[in-house]
């Protein structure tokens, strides 16, 4: 069966749902904002911070929202509790934010169970950790055909670099640059995006964060860019992220998938100037497993498709169109973060990375590189051409096919039907049996 988890016995990852999760990081400590409503009315105590133009119904909607400012950690609009609709908001932020954590600086925050809608409009942020917009503490937001950008800006004086709360800038191993998420979801949040454009400059478009157990983040009919170096989506541990009928474009990566969390691609397409998507599994145990489950995806990266650090992940594609442009689809490896090495487990029954493709042509390598964690790679009615290396668990069903253009290492789970090598090259196959030539005029051999 395709994707069979052989851990769990379910079908393409078991829907996680992040029971190893430690508690949020996200404390929202902002006190005033430009406009603060709580439970759909002005909170006079909490507003006043900067002068904008509005139009406030009685039931907590803003048919107009404009605002223009420079002053540092101004959220524009708190929405804690209650309800609110948003039509047309004009806002613009910039100067430096704070820890993004803290909910300080954000254009719109939603929180405290609150449910808001932005219909239209734009917001846009030029400074620090200076988010559009922030989901958090249980809110639902809902975003419709608006644009929302973030450029950075420069760190405030004194900054010191840290993990966690604080952090104006991504954790150095991440390997990215910038210093703004566009939208951040966080502590048992849904965030919504339809018909939207969403751009960041560098570190993060969409990003998740701290989920406290559980945090949802889709997006629809929508584009997302990162201009520089950082990622468009990221799945952290406990989050759930999901995009249909997408575009996406980055300066580096498309996004990254962390301990158990989930990433679903329905009909988006991309490209990307680094790899596509960093899998690792930060500071959690054997029993988590991330999930990556793609269909009538069209995405092409500079470099290897997926680079996968000390992680378990089981990852699902079906009727895609994959292409790395340095010819490595898949590379597995020891992370180089020594604080998650340390924290990660290290036991004979990891889970390890678990590929399937289904109903797929696909050109390029798989490097199984990493000492700790077994690879298995499934092919279902999938033709492969391109080496493998590392001695993976591999298995060919329904009509599959393997032509190996390089020399290959192969841990061979059923018939070897389906395998061929191109003239001078050598599948060399774990276990006993008869080497044979294969109908190329490579070989076919077997090792103990």
């Amino acid at each position: 069966m395709a994707n069979l988890n052989e851990k769990t016995k379910f079908i393409c990852g078991r829907n996680p749902l992040a029971k190893n999760n430690r508690p949020s990081f996200a404390h929202a400590e902002q006190e005033q904002a430009a406009l603060w409503l709580t439970g759909g009315e002005v909170n006079t105590a909490r507003s006043g911070l900067a002068d904008y133009t509005t139009d406030l119904t009685e039931s907590g909607d803003l048919l107009t929202m404009k605002l223009e400012s420079d002053k540092p950690e101004l959220n524009a609009v708190v929405v804690e509790g209650g309800t609110c609709v948003m039509l047309e908001p004009e806002i613009s932020l910039s100067g430096c934010g704070c820890s993004d954590f803290t909910c300080k600086g954000a254009g719109v925050l939603a929180e405290s169970g609150a449910k808001v809608d932005i219909r239209g409009g734009s917001i846009v942020t030029h400074g620090s950790t200076r988010a559009a917009t922030i989901a958090t503490t249980g809110a639902t937001l809902k975003v419709f055909d608006a644009e929302l950008a973030t450029y950075g800006g420069p760190l405030p004086e004194g900054y010191v670099p840290v993990i966690g709360p604080g952090m104006m800038e991504p954790p150095a191993p991440l390997g990215l640059g910038g210093n703004c998420r566009t939208h951040l979801s966080m502590d048992n949040s849904e965030s919504y995006f339809y018909g939207c454009k969403i751009y960041g400059e560098a570190w993060a478009a969409l990003s998740t964060d701290s989920s406290g157990g559980y945090v949802y983040q889709e997006a629809d009919d929508s584009s997302i860019d990162m201009g520089g170096n950082g990622y468009c989506i990221y799945s952290d541990n406990g989050c759930h992220v999901v995009l249909n009928r997408c575009t996406m474009s980055s300066g580096n990566i498309f996004g990254i998938q962390d301990g158990n969390s989930s990433v679903s691609f329905h009909d988006v397409s991309g490209t990307c100037k680094g790899y596509g998507f960093l899998i690792h599994g930060g500071m959690h145990d054997l029993e988590d497993i991330g999930t990556i489950r793609m269909e009538h995806a069209d995405l092409t990266s500079v470099e290897e498709m997926f680079r996968c650090k000390s992680t378990n992940v089981d990852i699902y594609l079906k009727n895609c169109r994959i292409i790395a442009e340095n010819g490595v689809i898949l590379k597995t490896m020891l992370t180089d973060d020594s604080f998650y090495y340390q924290t990660r487990s290290h036991a004979e029954d990891d889970y390890g990375v678990q590929l399937c493709m289904e109903s797929m042509e696909v050109m390029g390598d798989f490097l199984c590189e990493d000492p700790e964690r077994k690879t298995c790679l499934n092919l279902v009615d999938t033709s492969l051409t391109g080496g493998v290396t590392g001695y993976p668990q591999f298995r060919l069903t329904e009509g599959s096919t393997f032509t190996a253009t390089k020399d290959s290492q192969l841990t061979l789970i059923g018939s070897s039907n389906g395998l061929d090598a191109a003239a001078g090259v050598t599948i060399t196959v774990k276990g006993s049996g008869e080497s044979v030539t294969l109908p190329s005029g490579g070989k076919l051999v077997y090792t103990a």
